[in-house]
């Protein structure tokens, strides 16, 4: 695996780094599943927003933002996470995971790292150590009334666990929903969303044996 030369803390104060990042921002990420830059930017001035970027030789290759929302909170989100393309291969992806993961357990004050992933996606999170929560999930597309199926997938705090209560997940899905897509009470995607949690959410390792000999 190469190594990442580091892995340094980015603010938005459109220096190179910065730049790149944002960059990167917009050709990882469709527009349905991106906020605004300004948006961004603003929860990166508050400290809610952690960018982390990684470097290859003074060259930005990479990056992740970590959403710590508010105190007290259960959860911290891996909002996004993204290598340039022409730097996939080598580990960096799980480098800045791995990072993400030292970052949220340093700071002790969260219960659930949190990440929504694709197919492909959830199969690598699966090999680092995330595991999936055994419910259909869909993520709300920003700009428009749709939702894509994703899988909701975290790291624990305290390690691993067989199961968690559905109750615990529906607030903190409903502040996900409500706060980070910013739909609001009567949206009709956050009820379809809640009513398929059960009451105790099982916690899958993924990929399942079947999916990983495909």
């Amino acid at each position: 695996m190469a190594k990442l030369s580091e892995i340094v803390p980015v603010q938005p104060d459109g220096g190179t780094i910065w730049n790149d990042c944002v960059r990167l921002y917009h050709e990882a990420f469709p527009p349905w599943e991106r906020e605004s830059d300004h948006l961004l930017e603003r929860r990166m001035a508050k400290g809610r927003y952690l960018m982390r970027a990684g470097l290859k030789n003074e060259q930005t290759v990479g990056f992740y933002v970590l959403d710590v929302e508010e105190d007290g909170q259960a959860y911290a989100l891996l909002s996004y996470l993204a290598v340039a393309e022409a730097e996939r291969g080598p580990g960096y992806g799980e480098q800045l995971t791995r990072h993400a993961i030292g970052l949220f357990l340093e700071r002790r004050d969260r219960r659930w790292l949190l990440i929504e992933a694709e197919d492909r996606q959830a199969r690598f999170y699966g090999r680092i150590g995330f595991v999936k929560f055994g419910f259909d999930y869909f993520v709300p597309r920003y700009g428009d009334a749709g939702a894509v199926p994703m899988h909701l997938m975290a790291v624990a705090e305290k390690g691993p666990l067989r199961s968690v209560s559905g109750g615990e997940l529906k607030q903190i899905i409903e502040r996900v929903y409500r706060d980070s897509y910013k739909l609001d009470a009567g949206d009709p995607r956050l009820a379809k969303q809640l009513a398929l949690i059960p009451e105790e959410v099982p916690l899958l390792e993924w990929p399942p044996e079947a999916l990983e000999q495909r």
